[in-house]
């Protein structure tokens, strides 16, 4: 069986050039020798070309073996220390990689509002089916930063799940983020009643209205959160959300935060499915 042949080590190409330089200088002292004593000026001609050559040769040769020999040292000093950094360098990358995705997760500010506006026009730009789950106290300001510029639209499809304003625990939650009770209360059930509408629209005329669906939850949910397609936007509730230091939202994807991404997904679908489904006579009060 052929076997494959080993590469040749620079040393061995060494070895042989410098045998190469000798004989050739070896041949030249030779040529001079006989030239000498036959009184020949071919000999003497040639014998010193020769002998010119195989030292000139056997100089450079020399040469490059030292620079060989400075080359070995350095790589074996320098191996040396990568060896000894190694640890240090593969700590710094991983804080790298860390720091990273932080930064790519991290939305500093109070809405995700122009990152989504920006996945959004993309979306619609290429005629996709837009899909959006939005889940928060009353989504008042979501209301009329987006949706009322969406309702038009027959690719999209949203369902929002807004904190009961008659349950006991609405009024809590308003206290902790520092909001008015009341009026997030009459905003709420203003907004759920644009909702219920607008969902009566499109199921008159789908072609024409976006399907939109608004679910009251009675629980105390521990996130707020947004989702278009396959981004999903959450945050903790936190005490008093108006806070400098609250107001952020993470941002996960189904391509890269798969199986975070899909608890989300997991944690609206059953707070949709508990969720009670509003009707128009939950909007009069006594």
């Amino acid at each position: 069986m052929a076997t494959k042949d080993t590469p040749e080590k620079p040393t061995s190409k060494l070895a042989r050039r410098l045998y190469a330089g000798m004989c050739v200088l070896l041949v030249g002292i030779v040529s001079i020798f006989i030239g000498s004593q036959y009184q020949s000026a071919m000999f003497l001609g040639v014998g010193s070309s020769l002998a010119a050559g195989g030292i000139a040769g056997l100089i450079v040769i020399f040469n490059e073996y030292l620079d060989e020999q400075s080359l070995l040292a350095s790589s074996g000093n320098m191996i040396a220390t990568i060896e000894a950094l190694g640890e240090a360098i593969v700590g710094l990358t991983q804080v790298s990689i860390v720091r990273h995705e932080a930064e790519t997760r991290c939305v500093i500010a109070s809405t995700p509002r122009s990152e989504f506006e920006q996945y959004v026009s993309t979306l619609m730009r290429t005629r996709s089916r837009i899909r959006i789950d939005a889940m928060g106290l009353t989504l008042e300001k979501f209301h009329r930063e987006q949706l009322e510029r969406l309702d038009g639209h027959k690719e999209v499809v949203v369902r929002l799940i807004v904190q009961s304003p008659d349950s006991s625990n609405f009024r809590q939650l308003a206290k902790q983020e520092k909001r008015d009770a009341e009026q997030e209360a009459t905003e709420s059930r203003a907004f759920t009643k644009y909702v219920v509408s607008q969902h009566a629209q499109h199921i008159e005329d789908p072609s024409r209205h976006a399907d939109m669906q608004i679910r009251w939850f009675e629980g105390c949910p521990s996130v707020t959160m947004l989702r278009v397609n396959d981004v999903i936007y959450v945050r903790p509730r936190f005490l008093g959300a108006d806070s400098e230091i609250t107001v952020f939202y993470e941002k996960y994807s189904e391509r890269y935060d798969g199986r975070i991404w899909r608890a989300y997904c997991q944690y609206f679908d059953s707070a949709w499915e508990v969720s009670q489904v509003p009707s128009f006579n939950m909007f009069t009060t006594t």
